[in-house]
């Protein structure tokens, strides 16, 4: 049981070690421009939500 623990020990931290997305929100700054910019689409798809209903209505 011990052994097969710390295999499972070692492969966790192999696994934690690798990289898994290109989305790197550590700093606050990278944060803030993330949520700028869902903030931006967000607001954009609103937009256009409002101008289709305004055409057909």
């Amino acid at each position: 049981k011990l052994r097969e623990a710390a295999e499972i020990r070692a492969e966790l931290k192999r696994i934690s070690g690798q990289k898994r997305g290109d989305l790197d929100l550590d700093s606050p700054t990278r944060r803030a421009i993330a949520g700028g910019l869902g903030l931006l689409a967000m607001l954009a798809g609103a937009g256009l939500l409002m101008r289709r209903e305004r055409k057909s209505g």
